[in-house]
């Protein structure tokens, strides 16, 4: 999955973090869901340019929520990250693949303690 950049480089950088290095199991196997969505975006990415479905980019949140926890996510909603992601719950559209970039690989960040260099920068 090392070839995963283009469309979501900062996330791929996280959830390839996490699968790493969490510490249980389920984190680790839940981060492996989260690789497979970015590999289905990505090959949607490079054969149809930036424009993405928007169930895939459904199902992503739906592995990023199931990744981090909706109990974890509730308890931290006041966190820029946390709520950055929520918002994308109500959202009528998605937003560019930069910003949604942005907001999950932060929110992995806040999450599991890893932030891309991308991100650093």
């Amino acid at each position: 999955m090392a070839r995963l950049s283009a469309a979501l480089p900062e996330t791929v950088a996280a959830a390839q973090y996490v699968r790493g290095h969490a510490g249980r199991e389920a984190a680790r196997i839940q981060s492996a869901d989260l690789l497979q969505a970015l590999a289905l975006i990505e090959n949607n990415f490079t054969a149809g340019g930036p424009a993405v479905s928007p169930g895939l980019l459904r199902d992503l949140v739906i592995a990023v929520t199931t990744l981090t926890g909706r109990v974890w996510l509730r308890a931290n909603e006041t966190v820029p990250e946390v709520a950055a992601f929520l918002s994308l719950h109500t959202r009528p559209e998605p937003p560019a693949l930069p910003v949604l970039d942005r907001i999950i690989s932060d929110l992995l960040g806040s999450r599991f303690g890893h932030h891309s260099a991308v991100s650093a920068a």
